[in-house]
């Protein structure tokens, strides 16, 4: 009867241990879906992303991921499988601002720029953004003081200036310096004095803003703009003032990046 005896602590000794092993790999599986589900968030200083996603990374705050699109012609990119029923929008209605559920249609037509049909985003209002979520509640938002209806160009030495919130804001282009006019160039955004984006390899510049006021809810500035480049591409940049970072005003957090030449 001793060999039983002997035999029984070894069993639960086993057990034991058998559970132990199970709940480590438990562990370490939770580990690894954790890291996944954060694979997306990436922090960019420049506007050199992945296509038509939207990046949020801040400091000792939860990750976002987020889609986004505006009205336009597509070619790389086909609206059709991204968007539905449950992306809201930006959209003006008279001299006000709201956010709002999307209301859109999508199309096929002509292009020059590839001399065939291409998809194309509409708005059933006048909207200027579309997006698949935002932390905020539906309604009426502050927008600029800048009329959206006529094109509002960004150019090398130029400010733009508007007041939103009781505050005024300052929006220009840097060039940087370069000897030769037949090589490409980089230029920054700064929005304040401080830099907010980058652009390389261009040889002409004449961006457009295309919304700035309160996408995302929390009362400051949130900018929309296109940094289209002279050689067919098309690259519209979101920032919001909740993704930034300390001592900035915005944070580049996503792009569409669409070529019309491809």
């Amino acid at each position: 009867m001793r060999i039983p005896l002997l035999i029984f602590p070894l069993l639960v000794f086993s057990l034991l241990f058998s559970c132990s092993d199970k709940k480590s790999a438990k562990s370490d599986q939770e580990t690894f879906v954790s890291a996944k589900d954060n694979a997306d968030s990436v922090e960019t200083d420049t506007m050199e992303s992945n296509r038509n996603h939207l990046h949020v990374s801040s400091q000792n705050s939860k990750s976002l991921n987020y889609k986004f699109l505006v009205p336009a012609h597509y070619h790389y990119i086909n609206p059709g499988r991204m968007i539905d029923s449950s992306w809201v929008e930006i959209y003006q209605k008279g001299k006000k601002f709201y956010r709002a559920k999307a209301q859109y249609t999508l199309k096929r037509r002509w292009s020059d720029y590839i001399g065939d049909t291409a998809n194309v985003l509409y708005g059933k209002r006048k909207a200027f953004l579309f997006v698949n979520h935002l932390p905020t509640k539906l309604g009426e938002i502050e927008a600029a003081n800048l009329n959206f209806d006529e094109y509002i160009t960004l150019r090398p030495n130029e400010v733009c200036s508007f007041m939103f919130g009781g505050k005024r804001y300052n929006l220009e282009i840097k060039k940087e310096k370069k000897k030769d006019d037949s090589v490409p160039f980089t230029c920054f955004t700064l929005l304040n004095g401080k830099q907010i984006a980058k652009r390389t390899k261009v040889f002409e510049v004449a961006f457009e803003l295309l919304f700035a006021g309160d996408i995302d809810g929390d009362g400051k500035l949130d900018l929309v703009i296109d940094f289209r480049s002279d050689t067919g591409e098309f690259k519209v940049v979101l920032f919001l003032s909740s993704c930034a970072l300390p001592g900035h005003p915005v944070r580049q957090v996503g792009e569409i990046d669409d070529l019309y030449d491809s």
